[in-house]
């Protein structure tokens, strides 16, 4: 049948194509806020489900051949600025999906697709469902406010308020606490090796299969991949800006390393405690 803006374009711009999917956003939602960890379950499995939607719609064919007619007729050339965007961009989006690869090399690149949406549900399932918990005394938590240490104490053990990995325990502890062994003890907990389950392994398992899905389309790293399509438009901008304001900001950086380091100085003196003279990643919140 005859390519036009409504049989063709216009579809894709509505549900459940569009990147604003108000279901999908519901689901992350309640996957990472629902209280219930049932909740959390059916959420998770269901924005996969999303996911896996997503990337096979990414892998039609047929539609992406309908568009690139479309592209080339005069209608489409006759569009506002806007909806030619919109065309352009969706060209690209199913090109990045492999479409104008071979049969083969489509077919592998589906695969890798779909690895990484499995491997980034599960980080994301082991983050939301984290349940490490620590134990400090009162004095353990010397200057976190009143509120914070009642809320939390007794909850497992008495005479101890029970700390988990959520941002609601860490980050008043990171910037209040005058304790830096319950800093350390936080931080190393949520940043060590044995953090969130399997997630650094996680990791590198994404790494590497973004990399070889960043190659098989033709891009040198997923770093390329990805700011084609940003406002920076390559990797190289990026690099260039970030290397640039390094360069701008190194000096200032010491200054504030060593104003950050005279600050902890002062405090172990008041508190009586040995300073190490370094100033470690679980102190600069603090200070």
């Amino acid at each position: 049948s005859e390519v036009t803006f409504e049989n063709t374009v216009f579809k894709l711009m509505t549900p459940p194509n569009y990147k604003t999917n108000p279901q999908v956003a519901a689901c992350k939602f309640l996957q990472h806020c629902s209280t219930d960890s049932e909740i959390r379950e059916a959420a998770s499995k269901a924005g996969s489900e999303f996911a896996k939607s997503r990337v096979l719609g990414r892998m039609r064919k047929d539609v992406y051949e309908r568009l690139k007619a479309y592209s080339l007729t005069d209608e489409c050339k006759n569009l506002d600025s806007y909806n030619q965007h919109f065309v352009k961009s969706a060209l690209q989006d199913f090109e990045r999906a492999g479409l104008a690869l071979s049969e083969e090399d489509g077919n592998r690149l589906q695969q890798l697709l779909e690895q990484d949406t499995a491997v980034c549900d599960e980080y994301k399932k082991n983050l939301g469902n984290d349940d490490t918990k620590l134990f400090f005394t009162e004095d353990q938590l010397k200057g976190c406010s009143r509120d914070f240490i009642q809320d939390r104490l007794g909850k497992d053990e008495k005479g101890k308020c029970t700390i988990t990995l959520k941002y609601p325990d860490i980050i008043p502890i990171g910037q209040t606490c005058e304790i830096a062994e319950t800093r350390r003890a936080v931080a190393e907990a949520r940043e060590g090796p044995n953090a969130y389950k399997n997630n650094l392994e996680l990791v590198v398992q994404g790494i590497t299969l973004r990399k070889k899905i960043a190659t098989l389309l033709g891009f040198q790293s997923w770093a390329e991949f990805i700011c084609t399509k940003r406002m920076s438009g390559s990797y190289q901008t990026v690099d260039k800006f970030l290397t640039n304001l390094q360069t701008k900001l190194e000096e200032s950086g010491k200054k504030d390393h060593e104003t950050l380091l005279k600050l902890k100085e002062d405090h172990c003196k008041n508190l009586g405690v040995d300073f190490d003279g370094i100033l470690n990643a679980w102190d600069t919140g603090f200070y």
